[in-house]
């Protein structure tokens, strides 16, 4: 799930500015982009040098080496932190680090434990399984139920078949249609093979 932005207080100095900041647990350094720093009138030759090091992005290519840092307050409800912010050329979003998530409680102390107690399972409710009934039963069963549509093998011999239940229906058939027949008789899964001979 993506993380949504929250409106930071950024005190620099005696200025106050608010910055739409992205909580990144992943990262370990705060992270704004040199036209946030415009937006928050610090000039760029009061920041301060940081050593010449290669800082990777979560997909693993290297970040733009920094313009420098300065630090300040961030406060988010009642909360705050002195935060040591990087500057670098390119970041469209301004990063908040795991360190000052933490410290302005967007995550829990916990993290990444979940808040909510986990109840772990460890036994399946009891199920009544259904008696088993022979095949006999069972065809009995369903011609009982559903007499309009199933019949016994001596009524074919005997009777036509049934008319179906329901609405009118009719069978539309394509100009040049031709019809065919499968006479080829289907496989039957070796699985089940023992069962349809008996209930053939």
């Amino acid at each position: 799930m993506t993380p949504t932005p929250v409106c930071v207080h950024l005190v620099y100095g005696e200025s106050t500015s608010r910055l739409q900041m992205l909580p990144d647990t992943g990262a370990d350094v705060t992270v704004i982009g040199t036209r946030h720093l415009q937006m928050l009138h610090i000039p760029l030759s009061s920041l301060q040098p940081l050593p010449s090091i290669t800082i990777l992005t979560a997909d693993g290519s290297e970040m733009a080496p920094a313009a420098g840092c300065f630090y300040a307050t961030l406060r988010l409800n009642g909360k705050s932190c002195t935060a040591k912010i990087q500057v670098h050329e390119g970041i469209q979003t301004p990063l908040l680090s795991y360190s000052h998530c933490m410290e302005l409680a967007i995550i829990s102390p916990a993290f990444p434990k979940p808040l909510l107690e986990v109840k772990h399972v460890n036994r399946c409710a009891e199920m009544t399984l259904p008696p088993n009934t022979s095949p006999s039963a069972a065809r009995a069963h369903f011609l009982r139920e559903f007499p309009d549509v199933l019949l016994f093998k001596s009524d074919h011999k005997t009777a036509p078949l049934k008319p179906m239940v329901g609405k009118p229906m009719r069978i539309h058939v394509k100009e040049g249609a031709v019809p065919f027949a499968i006479h080829t008789p289907r496989q039957v899964p070796f699985a089940f093979q023992r069962q349809v001979q008996e209930e053939l």
